[in-house]
């Protein structure tokens, strides 16, 4: 069972409210221009309950739990590993914004974790008790550790760690090709749908392919394809690209890492495998030791495998902040 952090009852958890603020003092860390938009968050539980930040993949925002725009309601809610009665959580939709969406500047994992700190600050938090990083929040959690470390009090980590694994870079780097040679076509939209395939062979495991596809090969092409389309949806291609930089620009050293890191990995993840999340912990002062699983879902494990999920956030969260 999770232990919560305090023993006063509290009031019965509201609904998730938006934070919406302009952002006149962010400074961009590779053009060190100021950025032009708007920060976007969302914030749910009892006010005055310990706080969690959680950060997902570059598709993920604010919405953590809400009808069919929460992406993680089967983990953040009343009643999941993470409590919204017992627990604010905080989500957040990463920069660049949609009035962005057609020249995007070059985002900094960094400069997710500026604007993270920022909100902060609007809503008086000056500890967090614990940041849960998905995939790119992963990098976002651990930047922000980095740059404010007294406000972190512990990490929870799955799908990135303090550098990016080469080849998955390398792959990435053919997916931003892949929508710059569409946009020169002059259907830049198509290239992304492209791209997103070619990522999402490489976000699940070959696995579960074989288990869902053998019987019909052409069935997987057909689903990769429905999945690229769905994604050209909700992400303009320059955003896109903006992101997928952001991954490969991140580099933070473990060794400046002073809190509690509680790390997991995925034997089938190509993003992020349990070699890299060793090679953090090895190197971090106060990381546990790597929680390992087999999953079909690779990279996607912590979307698709709750019970995982699950398991590995009840113990991460439980006594008190130290």
């Amino acid at each position: 069972m999770l232990t919560k952090p305090f023993d006063t009852p509290k009031p019965p958890a509201q609904a998730g409210r938006d934070i919406i603020m302009p952002t006149p003092d962010l400074v961009l860390n590779a053009t060190c221009q100021p950025y032009c938009g708007a920060i976007r968050a969302r914030l749910y539980g009892p006010a005055g309950a310990p706080l969690i930040v959680v950060l997902g993949g570059i598709s993920a925002g604010r919405y953590l739990c809400e009808d069919r725009r929460g992406w993680w309601s089967g983990i953040v809610g009343k009643g999941r590993v993470i409590d919204t009665t017992a627990f604010q959580v905080l989500g957040m939709d990463y920069l660049p914004g949609d009035a962005q969406a057609g020249t995007c500047p070059d985002i900094h994992p960094a400069d997710q974790a500026a604007a993270l700190d920022m909100v902060l600050q609007r809503l008086g938090i000056t500890r967090v008790f614990a940041l849960v990083g998905l995939s790119y929040g992963a990098l976002v959690a651990l930047s922000f550790a980095i740059a404010s470390p007294d406000k972190a009090g512990r990490l929870a980590l799955f799908g990135g760690a303090h550098r990016p694994l080469v080849m998955a870079a390398a792959r990435r780097k053919i997916q931003r090709r892949i929508v710059r040679l569409a946009a020169k076509l002059g259907d830049a939209e198509a290239g992304l749908a492209l791209a997103r395939q070619l990522s999402m062979t490489t976000y699940r495991s070959a696995d579960e392919f074989d288990a869902r596809f053998a019987c019909d090969p052409d069935a997987a092409g057909n689903y990769l394809e429905a999945r690229g389309q769905a994604f050209a949806q909700i992400m303009s291609p320059a955003r896109f690209c903006a992101l997928s930089r952001s991954i490969d620009q991140h580099w933070i050293d473990p060794k400046k890492l002073s809190m509690p890191l509680y790390l997991s990995a995925c034997e089938q993840d190509e993003i992020c495998p349990p070699s890299l999340m060793h090679e953090l912990a090895e190197k971090a002062p106060a990381a546990h030791a790597v929680h390992v699983f087999r999953s079909a879902y690779g990279h996607d494990s912590f979307l698709k495998d709750t019970a995982v999920m699950t398991a590995f956030l009840s113990t991460t969260l439980e006594g008190p902040d130290k």
